[in-house]
């Protein structure tokens, strides 16, 4: 009878083990497929942002008249925003750099 009662317990905790497993396994794959989906949803909406900005862009010949003397332009890649080459320095920002061109001066001229 003993044998018997321990078998059967054996059984059924590997056929539980079982069903974890195969519910486990399958809950993954379901997770996976969410993900995928997601990420090709988010790849056609890229292709068709790039598309619509390429189609506004170039079909307004105000907005290419503005731009036509940017064209040497830099644009962050991150942020998309026009990246000044130049910036005006002001009486403050001369001192500033006066004083770092005596300080490397000195630094220099001690080894």
């Amino acid at each position: 009878m003993r044998r018997s009662r321990t078998t059967q317990k054996a059984a059924s905790v590997t056929q539980k083990t079982r069903k974890r497993k195969k519910e486990k396994k399958e809950k993954r794959e379901k997770k996976h497929k969410k993900e995928k989906k997601h990420k090709n949803r988010e790849k056609k909406e890229k292709k068709k942002s790039k598309k619509h900005k390429k189609e506004s862009g170039s079909s307004s010949s105000s907005e290419s008249s503005i731009d036509s003397d940017d064209t040497a332009v830099r644009i962050d890649s991150r942020s998309g925003k026009k990246i000044k080459m130049k910036v005006d320095k002001d009486a403050t920002d001369i001192a500033m750099e006066l004083g770092r061109a005596e300080m490397r001066a000195f630094f220099n001229s001690q080894f």
